[in-house]
C-alpha cells in the first residue's frame, strides 16, 4: 500500500528498478569491425603509350584541325612522282590525346619523330602548332625518335618491355608489317592496342576497352 492507503502503481519504483536490472542483463549484438570487411580490389590503370604520328594525322577518323583546308594543303604540297601524299601532323591532336588519359589518372608516353618538333634539317617538317609539344617534351611525356627510324618500333618495344603493370598502345595502325617482321604478334596487338576516333572533331573517343 502507498502512504495514502492505495495499491502500488504498476509502474512503481520496485518494478521500474527490476525492469532496468533485467534490461541491463540483455545480451548485446557485437558491432562488426569495419576493418574486417573485405576491401574490393581496385583495377590498376594501364600505362598508355601513344603512337604520336598516327594520332597527329587522324583526319580519317574525325579529327578536325582548326583553320586547315586539307584539299588546299594537298595541292600546295604534292607528293613526289610515285609517292604518297602525307597530310600534316597536328600537335593539337597529340596533346588532346595526352590530356585525355592524364586527366583520367594514367601515366602516358607519346612517341614522335624528332623532326615534327625540330623541323628537320631544312626546317620545313614541323608539326602544325609544334610549340604545343615543347612543354610535354621537356616533361618527358613526349619521347622523340630519330628521324631515320621507324617511329612505330620504339613505341611497340617500349610497350612490350613494361613489366610493372598493364599497358595499352593508342593507334589505329594494324602493324601488319611489324607482325610479319616479328616485332610483335597479332595476339599481342589484339590484347594491347586501343582503337579510337574523334567526336565533334576534337573529343577523343575510344573504340576499344582499357
Amino acid at each position: 500500500l502507498t502512504s495514502s492507503g492505495g495499491a502500488w502503481d504498476s509502474a512503481g519504483p520496485w518494478q521500474e528498478a527490476n525492469s532496468t536490472k533485467r534490461l541491463g542483463k540483455m545480451p548485446r549484438t557485437p558491432l562488426q569491425n569495419s576493418s574486417s570487411r573485405p576491401v574490393p580490389a581496385t583495377k590498376e590503370k594501364p600505362f598508355i603509350v601513344i603512337d604520336g604520328a598516327n594520332v597527329g594525322r587522324s583526319y580519317s577518323v574525325g579529327y578536325g584541325q582548326p583553320d586547315l583546308d586539307l584539299e588546299k594543303h594537298k595541292r600546295e604540297h604534292p607528293p613526289l612522282p610515285g609517292g604518297k601524299y602525307h597530310p600534316p601532323v597536328c600537335a593539337r591532336a597529340i596533346t588532346l590525346a595526352i590530356e585525355y588519359f592524364r586527366g583520367r589518372g594514367h601515366n602516358v608516353r607519346a612517341f614522335l619523330p624528332e623532326f615534327y618538333c625540330d623541323g628537320g634539317r631544312n626546317g620545313t617538317q614541323f608539326a602544325l602548332e609544334h610549340r604545343l609539344l615543347e612543354p610535354l617534351r621537356n616533361e618527358g611525356i613526349i619521347m622523340t625518335t630519330p628521324g631515320a627510324a621507324i617511329d612505330d618500333i620504339p613505341a611497340i618495344l617500349y610497350a612490350k618491355d613494361r613489366v610493372d603493370g598493364p599497358v595499352r598502345l593508342l593507334t589505329n595502325d594494324r602493324f601488319l608489317d611489324h607482325i610479319r617482321n616479328g616485332i610483335c604478334t597479332k595476339e599481342w596487338c589484339d590484347k594491347n592496342l586501343i582503337r579510337y576516333q574523334w567526336e565533334n572533331k576534337n573529343k577523343l573517343f575510344l573504340c576499344s576497352p582499357l
